[in-house]
């Protein structure tokens, strides 16, 4: 069941203002972006690189309205009390396992479109959009979830230790 219908509890709680990983992927993301223990081992590609963070999802669910605010927020992050957006505050980069499947909402073409759109402006913008490529298999053209399909967005998959395709990502 999803947690975003009310259906499990939440070690973080609901809406928090604060970074909180509920399911160990971010804690695992943002090792592969920015891990440095400051005692030389530096496992992320950009080790010491400054981040923020918006929460789009709840115990690895997430709809397509709470990756648009999220999208929405990059553009243009504001304070603690939603105030104040301002755009000289924008990443450089964001990268998130943004991935949105049928069961999230993300069936509707509608919906999707509204999502490029926003990957678009975030472009527009300056902003490099780096997604998970969400594939289901080991073979070229697996991943078929937006937006990791936007020519837009910079889509990104995992590889096994012997560099072939994983068959997740």
């Amino acid at each position: 069941p999803s947690p975003l219908n009310g259906d499990s509890l939440n070690p973080c709680g609901f809406n928090s203002v604060q970074p909180c990983d509920d399911g160990s992927h971010g804690t695992h993301t943002m090792g592969t972006m920015t891990g440095d223990d400051f005692q030389g081992n530096q496992i992320g590609v950009a080790p010491g690189a400054q981040w923020v963070g918006c929460r789009n999802m709840e115990r690895g669910w997430g709809k397509p309205s709470s990756y648009i605010e999220c999208f929405e927020w990059f553009l243009a992050p504001t304070d603690l009390n939603n105030l104040n957006p301002d755009p000289t505050k924008a990443p450089h980069v964001i990268n998130n396992s943004w991935y949105c499947s049928d069961s999230e909402g993300c069936n509707d073409v509608a919906i999707e479109n509204l999502m490029r759109t926003a990957v678009i402006n975030l472009r527009a913008s300056g902003v490099v959009v780096v997604v998970s490529n969400g594939n289901f298999g080991s073979g070229c053209s697996s991943g078929n979830e937006p937006p990791a399909y936007f020519e837009e967005s910079f889509s990104i998959g995992a590889t096994r230790s012997d560099d072939t395709i994983a068959g997740f990502s």
